[in-house]
């Protein structure tokens, strides 16, 4: 769990620069007029990103407890 917190530390101020950037540069021009537009899109991917993040980690979790009293070895 620790571990995907510290990767969507390190994740989610990456994407907000880059899809902001993205979006206000490369955009087709409606999009670029909007400045807003492109902070709601960024933040709805960074919210879809922290559901993943914390989806995936309380499966991890899961698992690896499964493997352990499995007793399966890497």
């Amino acid at each position: 769990m620790f571990s995907g917190i510290l990767a969507w530390l390190v994740q989610a101020p990456y994407v907000a620069v880059t899809d902001y950037f993205w979006f206000t540069l490369l955009a087709p021009e409606p999009a670029r007029r909007t400045p807003e537009a492109a902070w709601a899109f960024v933040m709805t991917i960074l919210v879809i990103l922290t559901i993943e993040a914390v989806i995936s980690s309380a499966l991890a979790e899961v698992v690896i407890a499964y493997i352990k009293r499995a007793g399966i070895t890497l």
